[in-house]
């Protein structure tokens, strides 16, 4: 009798991991979500595609290692019943604060702690991101410790992950900051940015043009690519003076009476619309008043989701929810 009833516990257990492991989705999408920017009735999908993953951005650390938000409060309830793993994406309030954070002991405890604290109030989480930039190259040693010591602190069961900015034609000053392989080390994973090569600052351009982003996938191959995500971006840009200005995808197509992805190439020429032309990865338009705008074209997106599946990265990472509408 107690023979069946372990065969029994065995063939039920099974079943069970079976099922679940069917479940689990066999492609990961991550998205980065500004609460307060969501629209109502966000569907978590992007060209057909189910999010799988939800990255919550707004905690920033002070110069005493304080993680705050300001709209903490609205948190739990989008958290709520979501089918998405969910992370916390912990920044800096500025760059005087990396600075203290990396070089002062007590403001580098005192931050490990309020993150654990933080992670305490939310039992929907299961994993962190840390996004520190524009910080010195200097601190690069003190960044990769930094991440060492906060995987050792906080609990084993929530996920730890960097992101960091792309190793090839990236600003230097930007870029050694982040010490790639060291930080895959010490962490569980790495985002890495593959966008704003064009940005504000720059020349106009594609904000992820597909040649640059090929030579970056490239370089990425070299490393342990299962803990490699791929940043994604939703946006584009409106390279104007004096401002350049981040622009969704209603933005870019505001002039036209169709909201289809159009294709890779080519030009649309009917006067119902304004005309458009591809470059290397985005579509552009050229307005009266001498501003460019640059939006993503079909073909970038294609290039992401084929060197995911065919090289066997971790996943891709959006940035951010909303901006693709």
């Amino acid at each position: 009798m107690l023979m069946a009833l372990y065969i029994a516990l065995v063939i039920t257990l099974a079943c069970s991991n079976r099922q679940a492991q069917s479940q689990q989705p066999t492609e990961r999408r991550m998205v980065y979500v500004q609460p307060e920017a969501l629209p109502p009735d966000y569907d978590w999908q992007f060209r057909s595609v189910t999010f799988t993953d939800i990255v919550w951005v707004g905690y920033r650390f002070n110069e005493r290692g304080e993680l705050q938000y300001a709209n903490a409060k609205q948190l739990p309830r989008l958290m709520k019943n979501k089918p998405q793993k969910q992370y916390l994406l912990l920044s800096l309030k500025n760059i005087p604060s990396g600075t203290i954070l990396l070089t002062d002991p007590t403001a580098g405890e005192h931050s490990r702690k309020s993150a654990a604290a933080v992670l305490s109030q939310y039992p929907e989480i299961s994993g962190v991101q840390f996004d520190f930039e524009h910080l010195p190259p200097r601190l690069s040693s003190n960044y990769t410790a930094y991440i060492q010591r906060m995987r050792n602190f906080i609990h084993r069961s929530i996920e730890l992950q960097v992101a960091v900015f792309p190793p090839v034609d990236f600003p230097e000053h930007l870029k050694d900051f982040h010490d790639l392989p060291a930080l895959l080390q010490a962490s569980d994973g790495l985002v890495v940015m593959l966008y704003d090569r064009h940005r504000p600052g720059s020349k106009p351009g594609c904000v992820t043009p597909l040649g640059w982003l090929q030579q970056n996938l490239a370089e990425l191959q070299k490393l342990p690519r299962g803990k490699l995500w791929l940043g994604v971006p939703l946006y584009g840009y409106k390279f104007s003076t004096p401002k350049t200005t981040a622009i969704s995808r209603s933005a870019f197509y505001r002039n036209y009476t169709s909201y289809r992805w159009p294709a890779a190439s080519g030009k649309n020429t009917s006067p119902r619309y304004t005309p458009y032309k591809y470059e290397d990865g985005c579509l552009v338009q050229e307005l009266s008043d001498g501003s460019k705008l640059y939006y993503p074209a079909e073909e970038l997106y294609e290039t992401y989701a084929t060197a995911y599946k065919k090289y066997g990265f971790a996943g891709l990472a959006f940035w951010r929810a909303g901006w693709e509408r």
